[in-house]
């Protein structure tokens, strides 16, 4: 995916939920790239229920930019209102995109618009 979209989202948030047997992968993987204990974020929860890792952003953009992630073979999900993280239009549930974020400069919880260099 070309760096570009990744400075069109209008707000976007990122968060992990973890299970216990793969917490220590994320927080080395996370404090590789970052420099950063993503357990003092607040945005990484561990969950005794998951099987691994579930890494979500939400964000809000145009409607091009929600085409062009669905053309990358990304499911987004249209959350028109309620439920957890409501204040947010869309969801995508990846991990390969979380880290390409992540790698980008975004960081786990709300972050602004990064534009590509």
């Amino acid at each position: 995916m070309g760096l570009k979209i990744y400075g069109k989202f209008m707000r976007l948030l990122l968060e992990a939920e973890v299970a216990p047997t793969s917490e220590s992968e994320f927080v080395q993987q996370y404090a590789a790239i970052t420099g950063e204990d993503p357990r003092r974020s607040g945005y990484m929860q561990q969950q005794p229920n998951k099987w691994g890792i579930e890494a979500r952003i939400y964000f809000d953009c145009e409607d091009w930019v929600c085409d062009s992630m669905r053309k990358l073979g990304y499911t987004v999900e249209d959350r028109p209102g309620g439920g957890y993280r409501a204040e947010f239009a869309y969801r995508i549930n990846s991990q390969e995109l979380f880290w390409h974020l992540v790698r980008h400069g975004y960081r786990l919880g709300e972050n602004e618009p990064i534009e590509a260099t």
